[in-house]
């Protein structure tokens, strides 16, 4: 997350991070130790999704929905000052609100083509130990992989 983050903020870009953390705030500053994560956050650079403020719940959970609230975000980003948006969020964060794991494999290649059709990058981030049984299935709905932070093309990649 550390370069994706760091390369985005001084880039101009609109970055929005949901962390599966207590104290967001505080990991945002341990895990961007060069800049200044209030000031970014009160010029609007910089959200943070939190685990008490999730988008759905698993009950109300569609990936159109999900869609809709990203597609709403990088509009409004790109209305105003910033020409990109950068997503990145933990599993922590955003699996509580995903009914199962056919879901996670739907949105997240949904998020693939939602990606490609905008001047958005995303990062989704996985702890391999979570989430190690499925990783080949979830590794097929991304163009584009970073394993222990080398980036290569990725020889599964199945188009949705």
């Amino acid at each position: 997350m550390r370069p994706f983050l760091t390369e985005g903020m001084s880039a101009g870009h609109k970055c929005l991070l949901g962390l599966g953390e207590p104290n967001p705030w505080q990991t945002v500053r341990t895990l961007l130790p060069t800049l200044d994560p209030e000031h970014l956050r009160s010029a609007g650079q910089l959200d943070v999704l939190e685990t008490h403020e999730p988008q759905f719940s698993s009950d109300d959970f569609s990936v159109p929905a999900m869609l809709e609230f990203w597609t709403d975000v990088t509009d409004e980003a790109q209305a105003g000052e910033y020409e990109a948006v950068r997503l990145t969020a933990e599993a922590r964060w955003w699996s509580p609100q995903l009914p199962q794991s056919d879901a996670l494999i739907d949105y997240e290649a949904a998020l693939s083509t939602f990606a490609s059709e905008r001047e958005v990058a995303i990062l989704s981030v996985y702890d391999i130990e979570d989430y190690g049984w499925m990783l080949v299935d979830l590794m097929k709905t991304h163009p584009r992989v970073l394993v222990n932070e080398v980036e290569f093309a990725n020889p599964y990649y199945a188009r949705p």
